[in-house]
């Protein structure tokens, strides 16, 4: 059962359940006794986990910044690489014939495309990995959280069993008490 930090309950000052939180006959209310030690220990693990979302979410944001600078970098490198070449037709256009120039190109150009595709392949391999990795440390983030929840889940269960008995048995004390004075 998840509960809000409204839904706590505080004992009084002398530490005893508030005659609003107690059983009567007209309403029927249940609470649960919490310590200070079993709260410090729920605020531990939510910091905890809003830490590893914080570290999840950072993760994500560095893989984007990286295939952004990726993608400007290529950029800026085919915009060089036509001046370049632009330069180089001016400047062999003097010496060389048009035909020669062409075909100096074409092979600068099928060279420098196997080495930009292998550079993209691997630059796909890197960020499909890196990927990988955060999807998978973000299965376990989840199945870490679920296996919190339900110790959690459970914990409450077992304070609410501890209360229910405690209960029971102030209700034996007070009939004892009863039937004594009696």
């Amino acid at each position: 059962m998840v509960l809000n930090s409204s839904q706590f309950q505080c004992l009084d000052e002398n530490k005893y359940i508030p005659l609003s939180l107690t059983n009567d006959e007209n309403h029927e209310k249940s609470c649960i006794l919490i310590n200070n030690d079993q709260i410090e220990n729920i605020k531990h693990r939510i910091e905890k986990l809003k830490i590893e979302s914080e570290d999840k979410n950072d993760g994500s944001k560095q893989i984007v910044t990286a295939i952004n600078e990726y993608n400007l970098s290529k950029n800026n490198s085919e915009r060089y690489q036509e001046k370049f070449k632009e330069m180089m037709v001016l400047k062999l256009s003097t010496i060389l014939p048009t035909h020669s120039i062409n075909t100096l190109f074409e092979e600068s150009n099928e060279q420098e495309l196997s080495k930009l595709e292998k550079e993209i392949k691997q630059k796909e391999k890197d960020v499909t990995k890196a990927l990988s990795y955060k999807i998978k440390d973000i299965k376990e983030l989840k199945k870490h959280k679920l296996e919190l929840m339900k110790e959690n889940t459970s914990l409450l269960k077992q304070l609410n069993d501890k209360k229910e008995a405690y209960q029971k048995l102030i209700s034996k004390i007070d009939k004892e008490k009863e039937t004594s004075l009696n």
